[in-house]
């Protein structure tokens, strides 16, 4: 038998049969318990709805004038009080833009400074205020959020938005504020996920956004209502509302660079007064420029695209003669079959190689290409895109208004 709850026994062996080795165990109490750097700290108190920082009556020149205030101020003095966003290599730019709009639309609910270390995005377009740019690492804040849990006033908590790594979760962040789980004056995000339709629910974000003029207050409905939405509607209306203040975020506040807009103005000139049919064709690795993880399109699929915008054309009176093609594809083979038939119809940017819109120097060419085709998608009058790419999905997002679309079955997915 023990000699008490902290020994234990062996059974005697038959060279030993006397023989009792005592093994001490440790209480479960004296344990140490690793805490998580996302909950450690003091939780935040809510912001007023009726904070005079919040309310401009729906004007969003007139809040940007008073977050940029904000943003310089905060950055001058060096304050920990900020949203870093960090992409991640192996992401294209749509995905980026999602977590980008995501991460910024955090930063002025919670009146943090939003900075980038993100030099490909910066170099292509500008914000209102003075310093967008970051000198954070991803190895320092990792850093950051390991001393965060020994040492609560290193200021930052780190968040992974990837596919195999999700902290917080996503069960965390629709369930409870992120006041619960972001308890440092600084919050450092990396990855490529978008996570602003699982937080807009929370802490009156919904309102705010709207006297702030990221949404239209006719679009917002009130928590009776929601409550009364069953589960799958209630998860389109917040993502539905996500996607407008992204579209406001991506439109209105993040600017082409002046020379990416003279380049996008170049090509369009070419095309005049036409009416422009876009055309996203991502291929995936059945036909792309480069290597690819996934197949989207097989080579077939290049006609059901010229059909699309032959019916379209129809449809709205065009002939060849007042009508063009605006190409964005990963495919040389696609522009090179369609150029073969539909001949100066097709119009596409050029000076840059296609390339994935990863992040890195040899890539650069890739991602000034890409988004210099974003922005051409962008200014056409019907846009025919590729379903289950988020490139298609940023393209239709930052359309004008009222632009159709369509999505082309793509891997049995019919949209997204």
């Amino acid at each position: 038998m023990p000699n008490s709850p902290t020994e234990s026994a062996e059974t005697p062996s038959p060279a030993a049969p006397n023989r009792i080795t005592v093994i001490k165990v440790k209480s479960p109490s004296s344990h140490r318990q690793r805490r998580n750097p996302l909950f450690v700290g003091e939780v935040e108190e809510d912001f007023s709805v009726d904070d005079p920082y919040f309310n401009h009556g729906g004007n969003l020149s007139s809040f940007l004038r008073t977050y940029t205030a904000l943003h310089n101020s905060l950055t001058a003095s060096r304050s920990k009080r900020v949203v870093v966003y960090l992409p991640m290599k192996e992401t294209g730019l749509g995905n980026s833009l999602l977590a980008v709009s995501s991460a910024f639309l955090y930063a002025v609910l919670t009146k943090r400074a939003f900075l980038l270390n993100y030099g490909q995005l910066t170099k292509h377009f500008a914000f209102p205020w003075q310093e967008p740019n970051s000198t954070f690492s991803c190895t320092v804040a990792k850093l950051a959020s390991f001393l965060v849990s020994r040492h609560p006033t290193t200021g930052f908590s780190f968040w992974n938005r990837h596919y195999n790594v999700m902290q917080p979760t996503d069960k965390s962040m629709r369930g409870s504020s992120p006041r619960t789980y972001n308890r440092q004056p600084g919050v450092i995000v990396t990855g490529f996920l978008g996570f602003f339709h699982l937080i807009v629910r929370h802490d009156n974000y919904t309102e705010k956004l709207v006297r702030m003029g990221f949404l239209q207050r006719q679009h917002v409905l009130d928590a009776a209502a929601v409550e009364a939405l069953p589960s799958s509607q209630k998860e389109r209306y917040y993502t539905d509302l996500a996607t407008e203040a992204s579209r406001v975020f991506l439109r209105e506040v993040m600017k082409p660079q002046p020379w990416v807009a003279a380049m996008v103005a170049t090509v369009l000139d070419g095309a005049g007064d036409k009416y422009r049919v876009g055309f996203h064709i991502r291929m995936g690795n059945s036909g792309s420029a480069f290597k690819d993880s996934h197949v989207f399109l097989t080579k077939s699929a290049i006609w059901g695209f010229a059909e699309r915008g032959e019916s379209v054309m129809r449809a709205a009176g065009r002939t060849a003669r007042d009508t063009v093609w605006v190409l964005s594809t990963d495919s040389n083979l696609a522009e090179e079959e369609l150029r073969a038939k539909y001949g100066e119809m097709i119009v596409t940017a050029s000076g840059y190689r296609r390339g994935h819109s990863k992040t890195g120097a040899k890539d650069a060419d890739g991602f000034t290409r890409a988004v210099i085709d974003l922005l051409l998608l962008s200014r056409c009058d019907y846009l025919v895109l590729t379903s289950h790419s988020t490139f298609s999905v940023i393209a239709r997002t930052i359309a004008r208004d009222g632009v159709p679309h369509y999505m082309m079955p793509s891997r049995g997915y019919w949209c997204v």
